[in-house]
């Protein structure tokens, strides 16, 4: 999120990178091609997962201004509640 200036909306909603313990990476259908062809230098093999994988609700706080930005993955069910 901070490495790329992403809310924690637009980093919830970004495809996904997962290690499998077979070694293999596999990548969400949200990663682009110039990304997924950079990972096939580093590392043995990359697949494409089959499906969306994990979930997460991020609270940020602004220090700031003291608001919290909340944000809800768009794969499963759930909010991002802060207070």
């Amino acid at each position: 999120m901070t490495i790329f200036g992403m809310d924690p909306q637009e980093a919830l909603d970004d495809g996904r990178i997962f290690w499998d313990n077979d070694g293999a990476l596999l990548a969400e259908s949200g990663i682009p091609s110039q990304t997924r062809s950079a990972l096939i230098d580093y590392v043995h093999q990359v697949l494409s997962a089959p499906g969306p994988f994990g979930a997460g609700q991020i609270i940020q706080i602004d220090h700031q201004s003291g608001f919290l930005i909340g944000g809800s993955d768009p794969r499963k069910d759930g909010l991002a509640l802060g207070w």
